[in-house]
């Protein structure tokens, strides 16, 4: 959806995940993670919408400098539903490709305008471009002529939706989350240095030794509560990548040791994936949206994991990779 908003918005709906809209000065797409069809009434601020989900049949078409005259022809057997947008929209592909947009109609000097990065990214997630042209726009693509249009389709169009599943966390089914190496082995090392202090107060006189080692064990302890409170154990994350000849499914899981929230950056397209609605609720799922910069916020404790689906490469941080080629079935063309 298209929203411009003064000041901080919520956008909320029944079994969605919220969207939190940052106050810009311009309208901004803003991407809605819907969890189920049940949703039918959608509340911005203190403005309510009735909504629904389109019907089988029926296909999204965005339009950027173009009318829609002619491009019924592009889906011969489909319901037409449009909605216009401005060139600047479609800088912000991430927002633009939560599954909604089947088509981007727009000019040839508006496509000429769109940088590489974005077309690929719209390409990846299952959204045609035309461009309403009598010749191939560019050289460096396949163009597919149908009569003054001029198609731009992804090779493989794959689903990638927030729908909850639970097949999508069988890899990771017997995973236990644990600390990282770095904060096992920083444990160790502070464990070792106060033996080897409480040691030395030891060989002091009796009468100050336990004083000291009191002491000592008081100090050390307020330390390493200070400590684990500002460090807590760091995400541990597991990918695993499913090739698609030029598209890329990675699969990413995240647990945590302890209770924190978490809040990732979305570079390219990508979906949290709940097992379920209640799992949804639990881990506070929510989407964050400031300009072009797109986030997914989520609470994790030592029970918990998310499984969050992206088209591309997105981060590598203290990853491990697992087998995912059993899920390779969910997203066969």
């Amino acid at each position: 959806m298209k929203l411009g908003a003064t000041q901080q918005t919520r956008i909320v709906a029944p079994q969605c995940v919220p969207t939190i809209v940052a106050a810009s000065s311009q309208p901004q797409i803003v991407p809605f993670l819907t969890l189920s069809d049940a949703a039918v009434e959608l509340k911005v601020g203190t403005q309510s919408f009735l909504i629904r989900a389109l019907k089988p049949n029926q296909r999204l078409i965005g339009l950027v400098d173009v009318e829609p005259a002619g491009i019924a022809r592009v889906f011969p057997n489909h319901e037409i539903v449009t909605v216009k947008l401005e060139r600047g929209d479609l800088q912000n592909a991430v927002g633009m490709s939560f599954d909604s947009l089947d088509v981007v109609v727009c000019s040839a000097d508006t496509f000429m305008a769109i940088d590489a990065k974005t077309i690929d990214m719209l390409l990846d997630c299952g959204v045609t471009l035309a461009v309403r042209s009598s010749s191939p726009p560019d050289r460096r693509r396949t163009w597919e002529t149908l009569e003054d249009f001029q198609l731009l389709r992804a090779m493989h169009p794959l689903p990638m939706n927030a729908t909850p599943r639970q097949d999508v966390y069988q890899p990771i089914q017997s995973w236990r989350p644990q600390r990282s190496a770095g904060a096992r082995l920083l444990m160790v090392l502070i464990g070792s240095a106060l033996a080897v202090t409480v040691l030395a107060f030891s060989l002091l006189p009796r009468r100050f030794a336990a004083v000291s080692i009191v002491s000592f064990c008081l100090v050390a302890s307020l330390g390493i509560w200070m400590a684990t409170r500002q460090r807590r154990a760091r995400t541990w994350v597991v990918t695993g990548e499913i090739q698609h000849q030029s598209q890329k499914d990675v699969f990413h899981y995240f647990a945590s040791a302890d209770t924190q929230h978490f809040e990732e950056s979305l570079r390219v397209a990508g979906y949290p994936i709940p097992y379920s609605l209640s799992h949804a609720a639990d881990l506070n799922l929510q989407l964050h949206v400031d300009g072009e910069r797109v986030s997914v916020s989520f609470d994790l404790n030592s029970t918990r994991r998310l499984c969050l689906l992206t088209r591309g490469d997105w981060r590598r941080d203290d990853s491990e990779p697992i087998d995912v080629s059993a899920l390779s079935k969910l997203s066969a063309p």
